[in-house]
This record gives C-alpha cells, sequence and structure tokens, in this order.
C-alpha cells in the first residue's frame, strides 16, 4: 500500500468513525427528548410539542446542535421559566420558540417536525 492509499484509507476510516460518533449523539438527544417533553407538559400548560430541526436529518447533528423544540400555549411570561428548567435539565443546548411568535417560514420548518404531544381538544 503506498503512502497516498494509506492516507486516504486513514481518512476514510475517520470520516466513517465521526459520522458512528454523530449517529449515536443524535440518537441520544432524540431519546433525551422524551425528558423534555414530560417537563413541558407535566409542568406548564402547553397543548403542543414539536421536534424539529437537524436532529431529524441523518448525518446533521452533531456536538454543536442544539435540540429544536416548539411549543404551542405557553404562555409568554412561562416562556423564561420554562427555558430555564429545560436548559438545567439537560445535557444538550435547548432552542425552544413559541409557535405562535415565529415567523410564517419557521413554522412551515416546524410543520414538517415530528409531533412529541399534542393535547386532546377535549382536555
Amino acid at each position: 500500500m503506498t503512502t497516498l492509499e494509506r492516507y486516504k484509507k486513514y481518512w476514510q476510516e475517520k470520516a466513517m468513525r465521526d459520522e458512528i460518533s454523530r449517529e449515536k449523539l443524535r440518537h441520544d438527544a432524540i431519546k433525551f427528548t422524551e425528558r423534555l417533553k414530560e417537563i413541558l407538559i407535566k409542568e406548564f400548560p402547553v397543548k403542543k410539542v414539536v421536534l424539529f430541526g437537524s436532529i431529524l436529518e441523518k448525518g446533521c447533528f452533531d456536538e454543536d446542535s442544539d435540540i429544536d423544540l416548539a411549543v404551542e400555549g405557553l404562555p409568554k411570561d412561562a416562556y423564561f421559566t420554562a427555558i430555564a428548567r429545560l436548559i438545567m435539565e439537560s445535557p444538550f443546548d435547548i432552542d425552544l420558540k413559541p409557535v405562535e411568535d415565529v415567523s410564517d417560514l419557521l413554522k412551515q420548518r416546524i410543520a414538517k417536525g415530528k409531533v412529541l404531544y399534542e393535547k386532546a381538544e377535549n382536555s
């Protein structure tokens, strides 16, 4: 094997290890969203919780990524308490977006997300 071939092989293997590591991190973050959802629905009067963003796209979530959550029905005066509560609990960075306050473009991205919780109409 030539030096160039060894060099190429090393970087291919490193890229594969990095991809596996990113995917494990993404999986761990997705698993942790269950805990975040439980905090939101038990401690705050939210109607809906949606996971969106890079966490849902294989290969896009890494150590610099955050968990993007959109909430519907969170009172404005509870926002900072809610985000602080999530940040204190989470090993991941959190971005909490009240659906009522985001742009139409972001609403479109949120609509493509994964609904983690939606309160029944008669509840």
